[in-house]
């Protein structure tokens, strides 16, 4: 059972990560309009921050199951 709950933790929030790189995202293309630097740094930043999300994510879920 607590299987299950560990599993369902870890996909709402990959679900909350996946919906933040969507509003993440969108500011970022937005960037791009004021050049090139801005859009790419704007595009790390997005990645950055989705990876640690997901990370995050993982680790909680791996301290669940212990």
């Amino acid at each position: 059972m607590a299987k299950n709950s560990c599993k369902s933790e870890l996909d709402t929030a990959k679900s909350r990560c996946e919906r933040d790189l969507n509003l993440n995202g969108t500011f970022a293309i937005i960037g791009c309009f004021s050049g090139p630097w801005t859009c790419a740094l704007g595009t790390v930043l997005v990645a950055i921050t989705h990876q640690n999300c997901v990370n995050d994510a993982q680790e909680d879920y791996e301290n669940c199951l212990n």
